[in-house]
């Protein structure tokens, strides 16, 4: 499986992500600065709100641009079957009820990804499943709740 189409994938997700807030950003900042938003008395609070919206959104883009920027550093190594899972490792593992395909890396956890051998989802360490994932090597049963639940997954296949 090509890790680098994948991590591929995971930019052009923020980076769409990025340009659709950053557009939402100039939008409040302009309706904010606009004639409309003059307040009409001490109450009205159209323009003050705009501003605060478009500060927010500019800061979720600086926060989502650093984000991008971390994904310069992440190393695309190869993983063996005696190897523990780490950052941009691919692993596979079996729920009792199917099997699925994971691409562990430090942004985009939740995206799913396309590739030939099927779909692949993005986990990050920090999310409960991730950090369940962490240091377990192939034949190791890791167990975390999802949903209220407690699951066990296999670890089936490493890359």
């Amino acid at each position: 499986m090509d890790k680098v189409a994948l991590l591929a994938q995971i930019r052009a997700a923020l980076e769409a992500e990025l340009a659709a807030i950053t557009a939402s950003a100039a939008d409040a900042r302009s309706a904010a600065t606009h004639e409309d938003a003059k307040p009409e008395n001490q109450y009205d609070t159209r323009g003050l709100e705009a501003s605060y919206l478009a500060g927010a959104q500019a800061g979720r883009a600086q926060d989502l641009a650093a984000r991008i920027a971390n994904l310069e550093f992440i190393q695309l190594k190869a993983y063996g079957d005696d190897d523990a899972v780490g950052l941009a490792a691919l692993v596979e593992v079996d729920d009792g009820e199917q099997t699925r395909r994971y691409f562990v890396a430090p942004e985009g956890g939740g995206l799913e990804l396309t590739s030939p051998e099927g779909p692949v989802r993005v986990l990050t360490p920090q999310a409960p499943l991730g950090g369940a994932l962490m240091g377990k090597r192939v034949g190791d049963v890791a167990e975390v709740r999802l949903k209220g639940k407690v699951v066990e997954l296999e670890l089936l296949s490493l890359l």
